[in-house]
């Protein structure tokens, strides 16, 4: 039997044995064998590096979310993007979801249970992208994670983030989907070119369908929010690849953030879509005419 053979059986006895994660199990018995630690890129380089696996001797490995955010951050310093997607798409969703909550929880120095329960829902491929994203803070975030939920006294393990819903991407009919058919619908018109007085006349079609009215006071999407924006302490909150962006109020009230950028793509629109959903709002990309432009695609941010 090859060593490879061997490893793949131990890691499926210990998966069965305490019910980890395929990767959670590999990294675990990856770590009680130096030769493997060695062959697998596992060891750090360094001075010290022949004493990491004597730690392991006397030292219990850490388990379950721990080891997952720990294999990240070590992947992550080691700079194998490849592997480190490959790890990420490996979690259990709903490890995933914690370490992106954890990331943030990081970013902002506390709030876990606040950032569990608020943090927009992505796929499990788009979480793997947005933490993936961050790699040039991604270790400084987790690791601060990892001490503010110790000082918040988080069981990194228990039930603090909530089943996502099924709404994301997998209902048909859902804001994602309606704003792919929006941008594909904007992506085969060729517009013909309008004139100041068109613009104008299909900007007034559309605040007269919306019932809404224009204000130049302070364009933010967290005025969208329960909680507005306070704009101490924090700088506003834009929309990825905007342009042409205005605030417009119904009853007085902020209702529609509105960006009409010449280009979009499905990055973009994703990329829209996290920080939509981060604040609990929601996307929509309109089949109406752009009024700053007939080239230009009308894309509005509505109260979730």
């Amino acid at each position: 039997m090859s060593d490879n053979t061997k490893q793949k059986k131990a890691i499926r006895s210990r998966q069965k044995a305490t019910g980890e994660s395929y990767s959670t199990a590999r990294l675990h018995v990856l770590r009680a064998l130096p030769e493997a630690r060695q062959d697998d890129g596992l060891a750090d380089a360094g001075p010290d590096a022949g004493l990491v696996d004597a730690s392991f001797a006397t030292a219990p490995p850490p388990t379950g979310l721990r080891a997952a955010v720990e294999e990240t951050i070590r992947l992550t310093r080691a700079g194998d993007d490849a592997l480190l997607r490959a790890h990420l798409l490996g979690l259990p969703t709903a490890d995933l979801r914690k370490l992106e909550v954890l990331m943030y929880a990081g970013r902002s120095r506390g709030g876990v249970r606040e950032l569990a329960a608020t943090l927009a829902r992505d796929t499990h491929e788009m979480t793997v992208s947005v933490v993936a994203g961050k790699t040039p803070v991604l270790v400084g975030y987790l690791e601060s994670g990892l001490r503010v939920a110790t000082e918040e006294a988080i069981d990194l393990d228990g039930v603090w983030v909530k089943k996502p819903p099924t709404r994301w991407a997998s209902a048909p009919g859902s804001d994602y989907d309606v704003a792919i058919d929006g941008m594909r619908a904007w992506d085969v018109r060729v517009p013909p070119p309008r004139d100041e007085a068109a613009n104008k006349a299909a900007l007034g079609a559309w605040a007269a369908r919306e019932g809404v009215t224009v204000t130049h006071d302070h364009v933010c999407l967290r005025r969208l929010t329960p909680e507005g924006c306070p704009r101490v302490g924090r700088s506003c909150e834009e929309l990825p690849g905007r342009d042409h962006t205005s605030m417009w109020l119904k009853a007085g009230e902020p209702h529609i953030y509105v960006t009409q950028p010449y280009d979009l793509d499905i990055e973009t629109l994703d990329a829209m879509f996290r920080v939509a959903r981060r604040l609990g709002l929601t996307v929509r990309v309109d089949a109406a005419p752009a009024w700053h432009d007939s080239s230009a695609v009308l894309i509005e941010v509505l109260r979730g």
